[in-house]
Protein backbone atom coordinates (compact mmCIF):
# COMPACT_ATOMS: atom_id res chain seq x y z
CA UNK A 1 0.00 0.00 0.00
CA UNK A 2 1.37 3.73 -0.93
CA UNK A 3 0.29 6.53 1.03
CA UNK A 4 0.11 9.95 0.51
CA UNK A 5 -0.24 13.59 1.73
CA UNK A 6 -1.81 15.58 -0.20
CA UNK A 7 -0.72 13.97 -3.95
CA UNK A 8 2.78 13.20 -2.33
CA UNK A 9 4.30 10.02 -1.41
CA UNK A 10 5.54 9.96 2.02
CA UNK A 11 7.63 7.88 4.00
CA UNK A 12 4.92 7.50 6.99
CA UNK A 13 5.65 4.22 8.87
CA UNK A 14 2.75 1.72 9.46
CA UNK A 15 2.86 0.06 13.08
CA UNK A 16 -0.34 -1.09 14.59
CA UNK A 17 -2.75 -0.10 11.72
CA UNK A 18 -4.29 -2.48 10.44
CA UNK A 19 -7.21 -1.02 8.41
CA UNK A 20 -7.91 1.95 6.42
CA UNK A 21 -9.79 3.59 9.46
CA UNK A 22 -6.93 2.79 11.83
CA UNK A 23 -4.94 4.88 8.87
CA UNK A 24 -6.90 7.83 8.24
CA UNK A 25 -7.18 7.92 12.80
CA UNK A 26 -3.36 7.68 13.14
CA UNK A 27 -2.97 10.71 9.87
CA UNK A 28 -6.04 12.79 11.67
CA UNK A 29 -3.59 12.17 15.11
CA UNK A 30 -0.47 13.69 13.12
CA UNK A 31 -2.12 16.73 11.42
CA UNK A 32 -4.12 17.77 15.09
CA UNK A 33 -0.64 17.61 16.92
CA UNK A 34 0.60 20.10 14.26
CA UNK A 35 -2.19 22.34 13.64
CA UNK A 36 -3.10 21.12 10.80
CA UNK A 37 -6.81 20.18 9.59
CA UNK A 38 -7.39 16.53 8.47
CA UNK A 39 -10.30 16.93 5.52
CA UNK A 40 -10.34 13.57 4.40
CA UNK A 41 -8.74 10.69 1.70
CA UNK A 42 -8.54 9.29 -1.33
CA UNK A 43 -8.88 5.40 -1.05
CA UNK A 44 -8.29 3.39 -4.08
CA UNK A 45 -10.38 6.48 -6.11
CA UNK A 46 -13.21 6.60 -3.39
CA UNK A 47 -13.61 9.38 -1.15
CA UNK A 48 -13.96 9.28 2.53
CA UNK A 49 -14.62 12.00 5.68
CA UNK A 50 -12.59 11.36 8.91
CA UNK A 51 -15.42 10.17 10.35
CA UNK A 52 -16.39 7.96 7.65
CA UNK A 53 -13.59 6.00 7.42
CA UNK A 54 -13.62 2.29 6.22
CA UNK A 55 -12.60 -0.80 8.03
CA UNK A 56 -11.09 -2.53 4.58
CA UNK A 57 -7.88 -4.01 5.56
CA UNK A 58 -5.47 -2.11 3.48
CA UNK A 59 -3.71 -5.19 2.60
CA UNK A 60 -6.56 -5.14 -0.05
CA UNK A 61 -5.44 -1.35 -0.81
CA UNK A 62 -3.39 0.07 -3.00
CA UNK A 63 -3.09 3.58 -2.00
CA UNK A 64 -4.37 6.35 0.64
CA UNK A 65 -4.33 10.04 -0.69
CA UNK A 66 -5.01 11.94 2.56
CA UNK A 67 -5.86 15.67 2.63
CA UNK A 68 -4.54 17.96 5.10
CA UNK A 69 -4.68 22.12 5.32
CA UNK A 70 -3.47 23.97 7.70
CA UNK A 71 -5.59 26.62 9.15
CA UNK A 72 -3.68 29.44 7.35
CA UNK A 73 -4.89 27.45 4.19
CA UNK A 74 -8.27 27.19 4.99
CA UNK A 75 -8.59 31.45 5.85
CA UNK A 76 -6.74 31.64 2.17
CA UNK A 77 -9.28 29.04 0.43
CA UNK A 78 -12.63 30.91 2.67
CA UNK A 79 -10.92 34.80 1.27
CA UNK A 80 -10.56 33.44 -2.17
CA UNK A 81 -14.41 31.90 -2.17
CA UNK A 82 -15.77 35.08 -0.59
CA UNK A 83 -13.55 37.67 -3.28
CA UNK A 84 -15.00 35.02 -5.98
CA UNK A 85 -18.71 35.26 -5.10
CA UNK A 86 -18.46 38.65 -4.98
CA UNK A 87 -17.20 38.80 -8.54
CA UNK A 88 -19.83 36.91 -9.65
CA UNK A 89 -22.26 39.04 -7.92
CA UNK A 90 -21.27 42.53 -9.65
CA UNK A 91 -21.00 41.20 -13.05
CA UNK A 92 -24.26 39.49 -12.62
CA UNK A 93 -25.89 42.90 -11.41
CA UNK A 94 -24.23 44.49 -13.67
CA UNK A 95 -26.74 46.74 -16.07
CA UNK A 96 -29.29 45.61 -14.04
CA UNK A 97 -31.25 49.33 -12.73
CA UNK A 98 -33.19 47.81 -9.84
CA UNK A 99 -33.93 44.78 -7.67
CA UNK A 100 -37.11 44.43 -8.85
CA UNK A 101 -35.68 43.41 -12.01
CA UNK A 102 -34.27 40.00 -10.06
CA UNK A 103 -37.12 37.29 -10.25
CA UNK A 104 -37.90 36.18 -6.53
CA UNK A 105 -35.46 33.30 -6.76
CA UNK A 106 -32.43 35.36 -7.68
CA UNK A 107 -33.53 38.23 -4.59
CA UNK A 108 -33.43 35.22 -2.15
CA UNK A 109 -30.27 33.94 -3.64
CA UNK A 110 -28.79 37.67 -3.32
CA UNK A 111 -30.17 38.32 0.40
CA UNK A 112 -28.48 34.24 1.32
CA UNK A 113 -25.10 35.35 -0.70
CA UNK A 114 -24.93 38.50 2.05
CA UNK A 115 -25.85 36.74 4.83
CA UNK A 116 -23.21 33.96 3.53
CA UNK A 117 -20.61 36.87 2.72
CA UNK A 118 -21.18 38.22 6.46
CA UNK A 119 -20.35 34.58 8.18
CA UNK A 120 -17.20 34.11 5.78
CA UNK A 121 -15.76 37.27 7.33
CA UNK A 122 -16.57 36.57 11.04
CA UNK A 123 -15.56 33.18 10.28
CA UNK A 124 -12.17 34.24 8.81
CA UNK A 125 -11.39 37.13 11.17
CA UNK A 126 -11.92 34.05 14.19
CA UNK A 127 -9.30 32.25 12.65
CA UNK A 128 -6.97 35.16 12.07
CA UNK A 129 -7.66 35.51 15.90
CA UNK A 130 -8.63 39.33 15.03
CA UNK A 131 -10.84 41.22 16.92
CA UNK A 132 -13.88 42.50 15.12
CA UNK A 133 -13.59 45.27 17.49
CA UNK A 134 -9.64 46.47 16.94
CA UNK A 135 -9.94 46.00 13.28
CA UNK A 136 -10.88 49.52 11.18
CA UNK A 137 -12.36 49.27 7.87
CA UNK A 138 -13.82 52.74 5.92
CA UNK A 139 -13.30 54.70 9.02
CA UNK A 140 -15.17 52.47 11.17
CA UNK A 141 -14.56 49.11 13.15
CA UNK A 142 -15.28 45.90 11.18
CA UNK A 143 -17.64 44.83 13.68
CA UNK A 144 -19.92 48.19 12.98
CA UNK A 145 -19.45 47.94 9.33
CA UNK A 146 -20.59 44.02 9.69
CA UNK A 147 -23.59 45.29 12.06
CA UNK A 148 -24.30 47.83 8.40
CA UNK A 149 -24.31 44.87 5.97
CA UNK A 150 -26.71 43.67 8.01
CA UNK A 151 -28.71 46.43 8.42
CA UNK A 152 -28.48 46.85 4.49
CA UNK A 153 -29.70 43.20 4.28
CA UNK A 154 -32.66 43.81 6.60
CA UNK A 155 -33.69 46.94 4.58
CA UNK A 156 -33.82 45.46 0.79
CA UNK A 157 -35.59 42.59 2.65
CA UNK A 158 -38.45 45.05 3.29
CA UNK A 159 -38.24 47.02 0.72
CA UNK A 160 -37.07 45.28 -2.33
CA UNK A 161 -38.63 47.55 -5.09
CA UNK A 162 -37.28 50.64 -3.57
CA UNK A 163 -34.16 49.74 -2.75
CA UNK A 164 -30.92 51.40 -4.12
CA UNK A 165 -28.91 48.57 -6.38
CA UNK A 166 -25.74 50.73 -6.52
CA UNK A 167 -25.71 49.80 -2.28
CA UNK A 168 -25.17 46.59 -3.17
CA UNK A 169 -22.93 46.65 -5.86
CA UNK A 170 -20.65 48.65 -3.81
CA UNK A 171 -20.95 46.08 -0.75
CA UNK A 172 -19.76 43.65 -3.03
CA UNK A 173 -16.96 45.74 -3.74
CA UNK A 174 -15.81 47.26 -0.76
CA UNK A 175 -16.08 43.66 0.63
CA UNK A 176 -13.68 42.52 -1.86
CA UNK A 177 -11.36 44.98 -1.08
CA UNK A 178 -11.58 44.30 2.78
CA UNK A 179 -10.93 40.26 2.15
CA UNK A 180 -8.24 41.45 0.19
CA UNK A 181 -6.91 43.23 2.64
CA UNK A 182 -7.11 40.50 4.97
CA UNK A 183 -5.15 38.40 2.63
CA UNK A 184 -2.04 40.73 3.04
CA UNK A 185 -2.17 41.19 6.64
CA UNK A 186 0.11 40.33 9.28
CA UNK A 187 -2.38 38.30 11.04
CA UNK A 188 -2.56 35.58 8.13
CA UNK A 189 1.27 36.09 7.49
CA UNK A 190 1.53 34.74 10.54
CA UNK A 191 -0.83 31.92 10.99
CA UNK A 192 0.97 30.51 7.53
CA UNK A 193 4.22 30.50 9.23
CA UNK A 194 2.91 28.15 12.31
CA UNK A 195 1.68 25.42 10.17
CA UNK A 196 4.39 22.63 9.11
CA UNK A 197 4.16 20.14 6.51
CA UNK A 198 6.25 17.17 7.01
CA UNK A 199 9.54 17.27 4.76
CA UNK A 200 8.68 15.15 2.08
CA UNK A 201 5.71 16.99 1.62
CA UNK A 202 7.89 20.19 1.67
CA UNK A 203 10.60 18.94 -0.24
CA UNK A 204 7.69 18.29 -3.32
CA UNK A 205 6.36 21.22 -3.00
CA UNK A 206 9.45 22.84 -3.87
CA UNK A 207 9.58 20.97 -7.00
CA UNK A 208 6.12 21.88 -7.92
CA UNK A 209 6.93 25.40 -7.34
CA UNK A 210 10.21 25.12 -9.45
CA UNK A 211 7.47 23.99 -11.99
CA UNK A 212 5.15 26.98 -12.05
CA UNK A 213 7.77 29.85 -12.09
CA UNK A 214 7.57 29.89 -15.95
CA UNK A 215 3.85 29.94 -16.26
CA UNK A 216 3.78 32.58 -13.88
CA UNK A 217 6.06 34.45 -16.07
CA UNK A 218 3.84 33.73 -19.04
CA UNK A 219 1.22 35.12 -17.20
CA UNK A 220 2.74 38.05 -15.78
CA UNK A 221 3.10 39.29 -19.92
CA UNK A 222 0.14 38.03 -20.77
CA UNK A 223 -2.09 40.82 -18.23
CA UNK A 224 -0.77 43.59 -19.80
CA UNK A 225 -2.36 43.12 -23.28
CA UNK A 226 -5.50 41.50 -21.57
CA UNK A 227 -6.42 44.91 -20.12
CA UNK A 228 -5.73 46.40 -23.49
CA UNK A 229 -8.13 44.53 -24.48
CA UNK A 230 -10.64 45.05 -22.22
CA UNK A 231 -10.25 41.55 -21.25
CA UNK A 232 -10.24 42.36 -17.26
CA UNK A 233 -12.00 39.49 -15.84
CA UNK A 234 -9.77 37.39 -17.59
CA UNK A 235 -6.36 39.79 -16.28
CA UNK A 236 -8.25 39.18 -12.30
CA UNK A 237 -8.09 35.55 -12.78
CA UNK A 238 -4.49 35.38 -13.54
CA UNK A 239 -3.78 37.65 -10.50
CA UNK A 240 -5.55 35.49 -8.64
CA UNK A 241 -3.59 32.45 -9.74
CA UNK A 242 -0.48 34.31 -9.40
CA UNK A 243 -1.55 35.20 -5.69
CA UNK A 244 -2.03 31.63 -4.65
CA UNK A 245 1.68 30.89 -6.24
CA UNK A 246 2.89 33.65 -4.51
CA UNK A 247 1.46 32.10 -1.14
CA UNK A 248 2.09 28.79 -1.37
CA UNK A 249 5.80 30.17 -2.07
CA UNK A 250 5.91 32.32 1.16
CA UNK A 251 4.05 29.60 3.02
CA UNK A 252 6.63 26.91 1.56
CA UNK A 253 9.83 29.22 2.81
CA UNK A 254 8.61 30.02 6.36
CA UNK A 255 8.70 26.20 7.23
CA UNK A 256 12.56 26.00 5.18
CA UNK A 257 13.96 27.21 8.63
CA UNK A 258 12.18 25.03 11.15
CA UNK A 259 12.16 22.01 8.70
CA UNK A 260 15.58 21.60 7.57
CA UNK A 261 17.15 24.02 9.52
CA UNK A 262 18.13 26.53 7.04
CA UNK A 263 18.65 29.66 7.54
CA UNK A 264 17.16 32.09 4.54
CA UNK A 265 19.62 34.85 5.01
CA UNK A 266 22.76 32.01 4.34
CA UNK A 267 20.99 31.83 0.91
CA UNK A 268 22.48 34.75 -1.75
CA UNK A 269 22.39 35.11 -5.09
CA UNK A 270 23.98 37.86 -6.80
CA UNK A 271 24.38 39.49 -3.32
CA UNK A 272 21.05 39.51 -2.12
CA UNK A 273 19.39 37.05 0.54
CA UNK A 274 16.55 35.27 -0.26
CA UNK A 275 15.14 36.52 3.05
CA UNK A 276 15.83 39.87 1.54
CA UNK A 277 14.13 38.91 -1.36
CA UNK A 278 10.71 37.37 0.08
CA UNK A 279 10.52 41.26 2.09
CA UNK A 280 10.26 42.64 -1.42
CA UNK A 281 7.66 40.47 -2.91
CA UNK A 282 5.50 41.18 0.00
CA UNK A 283 6.46 44.35 0.08
CA UNK A 284 4.79 44.60 -3.79
CA UNK A 285 2.00 42.41 -2.57
CA UNK A 286 0.91 44.81 -0.12
CA UNK A 287 1.13 47.37 -3.42
CA UNK A 288 -0.20 45.77 -5.48
CA UNK A 289 -3.60 45.22 -3.46
CA UNK A 290 -3.21 49.35 -2.90
CA UNK A 291 -3.44 49.30 -6.18
CA UNK A 292 -6.44 47.27 -7.00
CA UNK A 293 -8.28 48.76 -4.20
CA UNK A 294 -8.03 52.26 -6.30
CA UNK A 295 -8.48 49.70 -9.51
CA UNK A 296 -5.37 51.98 -10.92
CA UNK A 297 -5.27 49.32 -14.14
CA UNK A 298 -2.29 51.09 -15.92
CA UNK A 299 -0.13 51.32 -12.43
CA UNK A 300 -1.46 47.57 -12.22
CA UNK A 301 -0.23 46.77 -15.40
CA UNK A 302 2.90 48.23 -14.85
CA UNK A 303 4.14 46.94 -11.74
CA UNK A 304 3.37 43.33 -12.18
CA UNK A 305 5.39 43.44 -15.79
CA UNK A 306 8.04 45.50 -15.13
CA UNK A 307 8.29 45.02 -11.28
CA UNK A 308 6.92 42.18 -10.66
CA UNK A 309 8.24 40.05 -13.11
CA UNK A 310 11.77 40.34 -12.25
CA UNK A 311 11.33 39.17 -8.64
CA UNK A 312 9.77 35.73 -10.10
CA UNK A 313 12.40 35.55 -12.03
CA UNK A 314 14.70 35.71 -8.75
CA UNK A 315 12.38 33.13 -7.42
CA UNK A 316 13.50 30.47 -10.17
CA UNK A 317 17.45 30.94 -8.66
CA UNK A 318 16.47 31.04 -4.82
CA UNK A 319 14.75 27.40 -5.49
CA UNK A 320 17.34 25.90 -7.82
CA UNK A 321 20.02 26.77 -4.78
CA UNK A 322 17.22 25.11 -2.13
CA UNK A 323 16.45 21.83 -4.08
CA UNK A 324 20.76 21.62 -4.75
CA UNK A 325 21.03 22.35 -1.32
CA UNK A 326 18.20 19.83 0.23
CA UNK A 327 19.79 16.98 -1.93
CA UNK A 328 23.06 17.21 -0.70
Amino acid sequence: MQLLINDHPVDFTIEKESTVKEVMNSIHKWASQRSLIFSGAIVDGVLYQPDAAPETPIDNIKNINCYVQSVGDVVIDSIKEGIAYCSRAEQYLKGKESLAQLTDNEFAQLHYGIEWIVSVLQSVLHMLGLEREDVRFKDMTVQQYIDSIKSLQYMIGDNRASSDINQINELFHDVTTLFRVLLCSDALKHLIMQSVDSPDVLFHTLLDLKAMVSQQMDNLEAIAGMYQKGKDNEALEIIHTLVDFLYLYMRTCYQISPVFGINLSDIEFNNQSLEELNIRLQDMLSEIVLIMENNDIVSLSDILEYELKPLIGEVDNYLDILLQKLKS
